[in-house]
C-alpha cells in the first residue's frame, strides 16, 4: 500500500509541474503581467520554474527511491516535509482564494490527499519516527 500511495503522489507531482508548465500560456502571463514591473514579474517566473524543479525532484523520489522514503531517518524527513508542504499548499488555497465563489473545494482535497500520500507511508510503514536523544546511549 505504502508504494502505491508513493507512487500516485509521484505520478500527481509531475502532472502538477506539467501544469505549472503551462502557466505562462494558460493564464496569458505575457499579457495580464505587462502592467507590472520588471522585477515582480522575473519573481513571477522564478517562483514558478522552482515550483516546476521541486516537483519534479519530489516526484523522481516519490517513484524511484521509495523504499529509502521509508526506510531512513533522511527519508522519513522527507516524506513529512512533502506531507507538510501539500498542507500548507490546502490551507494557502483556504486563506487566499475565495474557496466559496471561486468552488475550488476540489483543490484543498486534491493537496489534502497529496499529504496523505505522504504522512500515512510516514505513520504506517516507519519504524524509526520518533527517537529520543539520550545523552547516554
Amino acid at each position: 500500500m505504502n508504494k502505491i500511495l508513493l507512487a500516485t503522489g509521484g505520478v500527481l507531482q509531475i502532472l502538477l509541474a506539467a501544469f505549472h508548465g503551462s502557466f505562462p500560456w494558460l493564464f496569458n502571463w505575457q499579457s495580464d503581467l505587462s502592467s507590472v514591473s520588471n522585477t515582480n514579474r522575473a519573481i513571477l517566473y522564478t517562483a514558478n520554474l522552482w515550483i516546476i524543479l521541486s516537483l519534479a525532484a519530489f516526484a523522481y523520489i516519490s517513484l524511484i527511491h521509495w523504499k529509502d522514503l521509508q526506510g531512513t531517518r533522511l527519508g522519513q524527513t522527507l516524506l513529512f516535509s512533502m506531507g507538510l508542504m501539500w498542507v500548507v499548499r490546502a490551507y494557502a488555497d483556504i486563506a487566499y482564494f475565495r474557496i466559496g465563489v471561486d468552488g475550488a473545494w476540489w483543490r484543498v482535497a486534491l493537496f489534502a490527499g497529496l499529504a496523505s500520500c505522504y504522512w500515512i507511508p510516514l505513520l504506517l510503514g516507519c519504524k524509526l519516527v520518533i527517537r529520543i536523544y539520550h545523552p547516554l546511549q
